[in-house]
């Protein structure tokens, strides 16, 4: 019986993956232990926690190859922002312009950092035209190193006339979110999302495609009034530890160290992270273990770990038992 060759099939060789494997290993990090090139990173936190004034300081770091909360900058990135959320033009400069330190510094900024001018937004950001605007600011910039994208936010860049509670949906987020992934990686980008928490619950809001279709997150915690925050940090990246970053909001900027994490391990509140917080859209183990890429016998003792913690619960729905995060009110 005749078929497909192997190339019409796509059906590559481990020689392909490890030259793959490679060019990932190769392209390293915007900011090293931080943000990873080639992957997408989810970044959630409360309303005025604020994420929009982290970013920008990311932002004036990278088109000027500084350091970012005490992270190494290999070289300077560009940056192309989605201000989908239309936080005002002029918030946005000032928050910028705060970030250079001379003239040289403004100079790099007025270069590498591209808004996309709100007018011009698409109600529904995609893959053809983040790739559009990635290659006419290489192009215009003469610029062949990292590009960051940010996308502000989750919902005003893909779910824009959705009915409400639209990030619950599954398939339609891994329709939003997948396709930015793949992009990043077959275009070198390091695409930022930014993301509401659950009001009160610590973790983001929606279905747990959300972390399932992202490298690495980013949460984000600040009490009202404080001049403190809490970066908990994750990734997929086999030799990355997850870890917490106080940051401290001073005249000169952010400044970030590392402190302990508290309290259940950040790898087991990621794992519970990625379940629906939807008992109607719970997961199956079996689900969970190919989202987390982990055995069946580890996910189980992890959701039982989870179930006497109070995070877990469960329900049987037609015969299947399905896993859901509980979200304090």
């Amino acid at each position: 019986m005749g078929g497909l060759d192997a190339a019409e099939l796509g059906l590559g060789s481990y020689a392909d993956w490890e030259r793959l494997a490679d060019e990932q290993l190769a392209a390293g990090h915007v900011f090293k232990g931080l943000l990873p090139r080639g992957a997408t990173t989810l970044f959630s936190a409360e309303a005025m926690a604020g994420k929009t004034a982290i970013v920008s300081q990311l932002a004036g770091d990278a088109v000027n190859g500084r350091p970012f909360l005490g992270f190494e900058c290999k070289e300077p990135a560009a940056v192309i922002w989605f201000n989908s959320d239309r936080t005002p033009e002029k918030n946005m400069v000032g928050r910028l312009r705060r970030t250079c330190r001379s003239e040289e510094e403004l100079h790099n900024l007025r270069r590498l950092f591209r808004p996309v001018l709100r007018e011009f937004i698409p109600k529904r950001v995609d893959v053809d035209y983040i790739r559009r605007c990635t290659e006419t600011l290489r192009s215009e910039a003469r610029h062949d190193g990292p590009i960051i994208v940010v996308l502000d936010s989750l919902r005003s860049c893909f779910l824009q006339g959705m009915p409400k509670g639209a990030e619950n949906d599954s398939p339609l987020i891994a329709e939003a979110l997948c396709p930015i992934r793949d992009l990043a990686t077959a275009d070198d980008l390091s695409p930022i999302v930014l993301h509401h928490n659950s009001r009160g619950s610590g973790t983001y809001a929606g279905s747990g495609m959300i972390k399932g279709a992202s490298d690495a997150t980013w949460s984000l915690s600040r009490k009202s009034g404080a001049d403190k925050s809490y970066l908990d940090f994750d990734s997929r990246e086999d030799d990355a530890e997850p870890y917490r970053l106080e940051i401290t909001n001073t005249f000169d900027g952010f400044i970030g160290r590392r402190v302990p994490l508290k309290g259940m391990s950040a790898a087991s509140d990621s794992l519970f992270a990625l379940l629906p917080a939807d008992d109607e859209e719970g997961w199956e183990v079996a689900q969970l273990c190919l989202a987390a890429n982990i055995e069946d016998a580890e996910a189980r003792r992890r959701l039982s770990k989870g179930e006497k913690a109070g995070l877990v619960g469960r329900v049987k729905r037609g015969g299947r038992v399905v896993f859901f995060r509980l979200v304090s009110s």
